[in-house]
């Protein structure tokens, strides 16, 4: 399901419960302040990511993947993150494990 106001709830409780939807670093402390000074613009910022760069470790700035945020809803709450390349079916990676581009 797209992240939502009427979700986010059960969103805010698996962060404080101590759940990240970062595989490798707890991000959930970083999170609960990031929705507790502006939970709409947190929203936005898990969907719109057009635009945006990302930083690489010898400080060149590249463009960021386009990508989809997710959250599985079951009995309790959880999130993915999709990235692909624009215009093609190659599928990049996820944040819930998966890293190797594959089509799709």
């Amino acid at each position: 399901m797209e992240p939502s106001l009427d979700r986010l709830p059960g969103y805010i409780a698996a962060l404080e419960a101590g759940w990240s939807p970062d595989t490798t670093r707890d991000v959930s402390k970083e999170q609960l302040a990031a929705i507790r000074q502006d939970a709409g613009e947190f929203l936005c910022g898990l969907v719109e990511h057009e635009g945006r760069t990302v930083t690489l470790d010898d400080g060149s700035k590249i463009p960021r993947l386009p990508g989809r945020v997710f959250w599985i809803w079951g009995s309790g709450s959880s999130g993915t993150e999709t990235a692909f390349q624009p215009s093609s079916s190659t599928f990049c990676g996820s944040r819930n494990g998966l890293s190797s581009p594959r089509a799709i």
